[in-house]
């Protein structure tokens, strides 16, 4: 994803007006920021897959105890704790979208006027990218799951499509 960035760079600097080249660094830093928005999630639901998937029937405090491990995965508790995950992670692309869609159009579309660029196609643009950004968060869900699934290959190709699709 960064590599592409950097062989574009120069195909970059020589065709686009250097407003527009700002701006786009601009995109690419607040989406940036989105990922902060996970707060860690990631791991804690990962861990309670795992437990679900190896059998646990209760996740308590301090580890699962040794009786509370079944030779079956716990479907019951996967599918609870993939609900909690998808309406998480709904609720923060839709906050972040509600933000990124007022306060950031606000922002970069006084920053395409400051630099003289056509701010309509501007705020389009960024409305756009926001809801892709706001979309890429709320699937943040499927990692956890796979990890907590011993689906780590599988895990590492949607990161590599995801990421090489944002590229």
């Amino acid at each position: 994803q960064n590599g592409s960035a950097l062989l574009l760079l120069p195909f970059l600097v020589s065709r686009l007006h250097p407003g527009e080249i700002g701006l786009w660094y601009l995109f690419l830093a607040i989406s940036g920021l989105t990922l902060v928005a996970d707060f860690g999630f990631q791991g804690t639901f990962s861990r309670t897959f795992a437990l679900g998937f190896s059998g646990a029937r209760e996740v308590r405090t301090f580890g699962v105890a040794q009786d509370d491990r079944a030779d079956a995965p716990n479907w019951e508790m996967i599918a609870r704790t993939l609900t909690v995950a998808r309406r998480l992670y709904a609720g923060l692309a839709t906050g972040l979208f509600a933000i990124l869609a007022t306060a950031g159009t606000w922002y970069v579309t006084t920053t395409a006027r400051t630099n003289g660029l056509a701010w309509q196609g501007v705020t389009l643009s960024w409305l756009i990218y926001a809801f892709g950004t706001c979309l890429g968060i709320y699937f943040l869900w499927m990692a956890p799951f796979l990890i907590g699934a011993g689906r780590i290959e599988r895990h590492y190709g949607v990161l590599i499509l995801t990421r090489g699709g944002a590229a």
